[in-house]
């Protein structure tokens, strides 16, 4: 998949090439962030650009047309059932929907970067969808079963590719906006889900989150109503989104709120024996507990509770989170993401992985993500740190050894899973008002921005020490 961006802030003329792991590098204000968070929320089921496109197509108001959409709702209405092939409806219609979410971009951009002044007027996005078979093998996979009211169903079941729509009770009693909102939202969920399960985004201010959470119990306890279930999270919610800077960060926290209002140990293990993948989640969980923070995260209670706190447990005692490191602060949420979350196809967006990382911790985490992709969740990631496109670099080489196993022996984790080959990955280099792809057919990365600095450094060292030289 190729995203075209023209007059997005700082990048006027980009083409972006989609792997399961990118990397955007280059000075700050080059346009990385808000890239990412632009393609996150374009092609990201539950993105505000999802949400916008659904509302515009309820109201009529997008100028797609998409003709079985209209023969679906007028066969619900008239006779009470109807189906839909989204392999064809995918084929014929599935580029064209996703540039009409890239069409209205200029009007979800300035909630998604949380720039509502910025003039976005001159900003295009496009999308050429390179859809092959294994994608679209992902139609048959998927499950669906939706309601609304108990009048309108949605089902589709795994191994075809046929969505049946039907009513039980009188449809006719439903706005026709019901009806259409309904229809449009399981199909056009289709298509997301065939590109990514679920979009989460963690955004530079993840680890200020904390201090929130900690005050979750008293936020709760002060809501109207408030009984003894969670049954005021939605408020909850809505209180948090009055107080969020911009669209990735209210997603961040009101995942993160979610996990720990919700999360379970036993319900994943119980989710995981139906979904043997996400036993690896929960084995890359600890991983990233034992490798990288040297310590455990968890809930201070196994079972949901406006008491729960996060606790981070190292030899000799345990740790409120706000009294723990920085880098654990910001690596705990990619725990709780994986031990409570994570799906199969997810895509993780990682505003700079590497705050407040030791060097070592940035390479360390490099495999780490590594092992997440060959795990099946895309990551997005934006980043300063030449450790982690240098040791990006050395993952790429190691998959080309003729014995990765053996290759994977002098890598930090020591794990063959870590391993990338270069074809899952995508590092694009943002500057002068562009980005361009810098990892070439070798697998090496040539990115001048630090190679010009480094070199800087050197010569003032070089033209300082000849004249302490010549006046000594």
């Amino acid at each position: 998949m190729k995203i075209s961006i023209r007059n997005l802030g700082p990048v006027e003329n980009a083409e972006i090439a989609l792997r399961p792991l990118t990397i955007f590098v280059g000075p700050s204000n080059a346009g990385k962030t808000w890239t990412a968070n632009a393609i996150a929320n374009l092609l990201g089921l539950f993105g505000y650009g999802w949400l916008e496109y659904l509302n515009a197509f309820k109201e009529q108001k997008t100028s797609e047309n998409y003709p079985v959409i209209e023969t679906i709702i007028e066969e619900l209405s008239r006779k009470g059932n109807s189906q839909v092939d989204l392999l064809t409806f995918a084929e014929r219609y599935g580029e064209m929907y996703f540039d009409g979410i890239a069409r209205l971009a200029q009007d979800w951009l300035p909630t998604v970067i949380g720039a509502p002044v910025t003039n976005f007027k001159q900003t295009q996005l496009q999308v050429t969808v390179d859809y092959t078979s294994e994608k679209w093998d992902k139609l048959a996979e998927l499950k669906v079963k939706d309601q609304v009211g108990g009048v309108l169903r949605a089902l589709k079941e795994t191994g075809n590719t046929t969505l049946y729509f039907y009513t039980e009770g009188e449809a006719s009693n439903l706005h026709p906006t019901i009806i259409r909102e309904f229809v449009a939202r399981n199909i056009f969920a289709a298509l997301h889900r065939c590109l990514y399960a679920f979009v989460w985004p963690f955004p530079t201010e993840r680890s200020g989150f904390f201090p929130q959470l900690e005050q979750v119990g008293q936020l709760l306890r002060g809501l109207p109503g408030y009984g003894s279930t969670m049954q005021s999270y939605a408020d909850l919610t809505e209180n948090l989104k009055r107080t969020m800077v911009n669209f990735p960060i209210t997603i961040y926290q009101g995942w993160m709120t979610t996990a720990l209002l919700t999360g379970t140990r036993v319900q994943r293990e119980q989710q995981a024996r139906q979904e043997p993948e996400i036993n690896e989640y929960l084995r890359l969980a600890e991983i990233l507990e034992h490798d990288l923070l040297g310590g455990k995260v968890d809930f201070s209670t196994p079972e949901p509770s406006i008491e729960r706190r996060i606790h981070f447990s190292i030899p000799g005692g345990a740790l409120g989170i706000n009294a723990a490191s920085s880098a654990v602060k910001e690596l705990a949420p990619l725990v709780f993401y994986l031990r409570y979350l994570a799906t199969e196809g997810d895509l993780v967006v990682i505003d700079e992985p590497e705050m407040n990382l030791h060097p070592e911790a940035q390479v360390r985490l490099v495999e780490f993500l590594g092992m997440m992709v060959n795990a099946g969740i895309n990551v997005m990631a934006t980043t300063h740190s030449p450790y982690v496109v240098d040791h990006l670099a050395n993952l790429i080489a190691g998959a080309r050894h003729p014995r990765p196993a053996e290759a994977a022996e002098h890598f930090f984790l020591k794990r063959e899973a870590a391993l990338l080959s270069q074809a899952q990955v995508a590092v694009y280099l943002f500057e002068k008002g562009t980005a361009h792809s810098i990892l070439d057919e070798q697998g090496d990365i040539d990115w001048g921005t630090f190679g010009r600095v480094s070199d800087r450094i050197s010569q003032i060292y070089f033209d300082v020490l000849d004249v302490v030289g010549a006046v000594e």
